[in-house]
């Protein structure tokens, strides 16, 4: 049956998928909403992650101080 003949017509389509997939498609919504999250990203990839490094450097004071604790 042609994909114009479906519509209107009295029999029963079914349809089967042998194999699974996935649609990946963003809709309009979802497309800006991860371009607006990816503005942040310029400014740590081009070397200028200091935010990145303050965090990792308190982090790596919790965890030596935690460990000196349960010893």
């Amino acid at each position: 049956m042609l994909g114009g003949q479906r519509h209107g017509s009295k029999q029963e389509i079914y349809e089967s998928y042998p194999e699974l997939g996935y649609n990946y498609r963003l809709t309009d919504l979802q497309a800006a909403i991860g371009v607006s999250n990816c503005n942040g990203f310029s400014h740590s990839s081009r070397g200028g992650g200091s935010l990145r490094r303050n965090k990792v450097s308190a982090f790596a004071q919790q965890l030596a101080k935690l460990a000196t604790w349960t010893t």
